[in-house]
């Protein structure tokens, strides 16, 4: 089987070391391999064709408060944690608008004061 892998992080080939970029053959567990004829050419930069863009990935977003329902201070703690980066605006029952745009980042406890 012959399988692909695109790392769209130019960066990460310079990553371990900055000189050399190492290149490899894989096979797994119980499978015998021959590699022969191989053939690796290079480019200029300059000369290859346009980066190709990441996809996107669209994920449903899913989010918990994880705060206290209730506060003894006037400040409320907002603890609030998702599966997506994104922005979070909170608003009262009035609309008012308590947060507006703020960060925040997949898997973090992300916190705001208001």
């Amino acid at each position: 089987m012959i399988s692909q892998k695109k790392f769209y992080d130019t960066e990460a080939l310079s990553k371990l070391d900055s000189g050399n970029v190492y290149i490899g053959f894989f096979a797994s567990r119980n499978v015998k391999a021959t590699f022969k004829d191989v053939e690796l050419t290079t480019i200029d930069p300059s000369e290859d064709e346009s980066a190709e863009d990441r996809p996107v990935t669209y994920v449903a977003p899913a989010y918990s408060i994880i705060s206290a329902t209730y506060s003894n201070t006037e400040k409320y703690e907002l603890q609030y944690s998702g599966n997506a980066d994104g922005v979070l605006t909170v608003k009262d029952s009035a609309g008012k608008i308590l947060v507006d745009g703020e960060a925040v980042k997949a898997g973090e406890v992300n916190k705001c004061y208001y």
